[in-house]
């Protein structure tokens, strides 16, 4: 490919690139995915030559290797959010404490602290066997 077309796929690329990050882009539902909107998008920006962005695999392949990206960027947020579950729940257990120490949420003395029996959690009468 001549130089030329490179630079003017690459200027392209990147043009794109920066409306991504700006979120200034607007994608169209009807391409399959995000590969054939950008190179919708580079087709309608630089021309036909943007027909030849092809990375020797199928969009299927492509698709695969963005997920694992993505999910390889946000797994640290993933995993401090996660932390910040078991955070609150060790701490809503530590609020929790029965006589002995031990966690039992709403287990110890619901009456003191004002609660009601729900009776929606009531045991149901059990109907006599028509047998």
């Amino acid at each position: 490919m001549p130089v030329e077309l490179a630079d003017a796929k690459s200027d392209g690329l990147r043009s794109i690139a920066a409306d991504v990050r700006d979120e200034t882009i607007e994608w169209d539902p009807a391409h399959e995915d995000i590969h054939m909107n950008v190179e919708m998008e580079l087709t309608r920006r630089i021309g036909a030559v943007a027909g030849k962005l092809h990375t020797g695999r199928s969009r299927n392949d492509q698709v695969a290797t963005d997920l694992r990206l993505y999910l390889r960027r946000r797994i640290g947020d993933i995993e401090r959010a996660l932390l910040n579950v078991e955070r609150a729940l060790v701490s809503l257990a530590d609020d929790h404490r029965d006589a002995d120490g031990l966690a039992a949420p709403g287990a110890a003395s619901p009456e003191k602290r004002g609660a009601r029996p729900n009776p929606r959690c009531a045991p149901k009468p059990r109907r006599p066997s028509a047998g």
